[in-house]
């Protein structure tokens, strides 16, 4: 028999998506996301107002996503064309601001967040547009106080094009999706083992076959996932290097992919209208779970609470979701 498929919900978020990567993440309690130049943070359950985080300098915000330090304390970090700031999970406190650069073209914008635990510390990288700016904070471990470290020399070659996306792990390793310097379009995965002074001590450039740019990435243990243009996922073994597997996900644009926190699946939202949930089984097989249709919107984002799994779409001011069902 054919299985059913979830039913779709509606959580009114009051104020539409932007049109960017990875455009909504969840601690589990609350969503958050872009909209134009403020982030939206609204409680998973749909219930009171958002909370409404505006950039300082009317710059439009690009990607807002909650991160976890080696303590387990929460941050929810916004980016803009000229900030990242870093705020309290609840959005209640302003912590700590980066400035982009002075002298760098008026496209730049910061993009990408992730944070790697690296000899008992929080490293938290954030990257940029434009030739694929790092910039570096540790986190105290006492306090989770941060503090900007002087890494320019070190990370300035780490990358020669916008970065797309980023992602850490608690075992030293950093990340990055990021444009090339090839007139074609294509981009690169950078795996950068970090030292404890948060500086690389290594990188590793994983390129795909064909031209096509990775979106979205998310690296759990030693597996790597990463999500491209062309629809497709690919599956990498960190240890190894090499991409082990290929998934066909979607006809087109992948624009966001995410891995549960406590269940093997993950779920990637597409410029075609559905969000796809598979399987990441023993060995790093992947099998399909299921494709949830949202007619005629183009996803932007996707983020899991509990059992259920959410998805903004372009300009819709509705969070969209579907519960999968209790483990099995």
């Amino acid at each position: 028999d054919t299985p059913r498929m979830p039913a779709q919900h509606k959580v009114n978020a009051c104020v539409p998506a932007s049109l960017c990567y990875n455009n909504l993440s969840s601690n589990g309690r609350h969503f958050a996301f872009a909209h134009a130049t403020e982030a939206a943070l609204c409680a998973a359950d749909g219930s009171g107002k958002p909370t409404l985080l505006k950039d300082r300098a009317n710059s439009a915000v690009t990607h807002v996503r909650f991160i976890k330090l080696a303590g387990g304390v929460e941050l929810l970090v916004v980016l803009s064309g000229r900030s990242a700031i870093f705020f309290s999970a609840d959005g209640a406190r302003e912590l700590h601001t980066l400035h982009m650069a002075e002298g760098r073209p008026a496209a730049s914008f910061f993009r990408g967040v992730a944070t790697v635990k690296a000899g008992g510390s929080s490293y938290l990288y954030v990257g940029s547009s434009g030739s694929g700016d790092l910039h570096c904070c540790a986190a105290d471990p006492a306090t989770s106080k941060l503090c900007n470290l002087a890494l320019a020399t070190a990370l300035e070659n780490v990358c020669t094009g916008p970065i797309s996306d980023m992602d850490g792990s608690v075992e030293g390793i950093l990340a990055i999706a990021a444009g090339t310097d090839k007139p074609d379009g294509s981009s690169e995965i950078i795996l950068a083992e970090i030292g404890t002074d948060g500086a690389p001590l290594a990188t590793m450039r994983l390129t795909a076959e064909a031209p096509e740019l990775c979106t979205s990435l998310r690296i759990r243990g030693r597996t790597m996932l990463a999500a491209y243009s062309t629809g497709r996922v690919r599956v990498f073994d960190v240890d190894a290097k090499r991409c082990v597997a290929v998934v066909a996900a979607h006809a087109r644009w992948i624009n966001a992919l995410e891995v549960h926190p406590g269940r093997g699946i993950f779920a990637c939202a597409s410029e075609d209208g559905y969000v796809s949930v598979w399987d990441l089984e023993p060995g790093r097989r992947v099998k399909h779970r299921a494709h949830l249709a949202a007619a005629n919107h183009v996803l932007t984002g996707v983020a899991f609470v509990g059992n259920s799994v959410a998805a903004t779409a372009y300009d819709v001011s509705s969070l969209l979701t579907w519960s999968l069902g209790s483990a099995e």
